[in-house]
C-alpha cells in the first residue's frame, strides 16, 4: 500500500506544480496584454505623428493583443483538461486502492 500511496501523492504533487506553472504563464500573458493596452492608449492619445499612422500603429498593437490572447485562452483550456484529467485519474486510482484496503484479507 505505501508505494501505491506514494506513487499517488507524487502524481499529485506533479500536478499542483504544473498547475501553478500555467497559472503564472497567464500571469505573465496579463501583464503582457495590460502594456500593450497602455501603447495603444498611449498612441492614440500622445503620438507625434499623424492620426493615420497613430491608428495604423494601434491596429497593429491590438492585433498582437488578440493574438496573446487567444494563445494564453487556449493553452489555459488545454491546461485545465489535462490537470482535471490527471486529476480524475488519481482518483481513480485512491479509489482503487481504498477497496483494496478495505477488502478482508486483501494485501496492499
Amino acid at each position: 500500500m505505501n508505494a501505491k500511496a506514494n506513487f499517488t501523492r507524487n502524481e499529485l504533487a506533479s500536478i499542483a506544480d504544473h498547475s501553478i506553472d500555467f497559472m503564472r504563464y497567464g500571469q505573465q500573458h496579463t501583464r503582457w496584454l495590460a502594456a500593450l493596452m497602455a501603447a495603444i492608449d498611449d498612441t492614440l492619445q500622445r503620438g507625434p505623428a499623424i492620426l493615420e499612422a497613430r491608428v495604423s500603429r494601434a491596429r497593429d498593437l491590438a492585433s498582437l493583443g488578440q493574438y496573446l490572447a487567444d494563445d494564453c485562452s487556449n493553452y489555459l483550456d488545454c491546461e485545465a483538461e489535462r490537470v482535471q484529467s490527471a486529476l480524475d485519474e488519481e482518483e481513480v486510482k485512491i479509489g482503487g486502492l481504498s477497496k483494496v484496503v478495505a477488502e478482508p484479507g486483501g494485501e496492499a
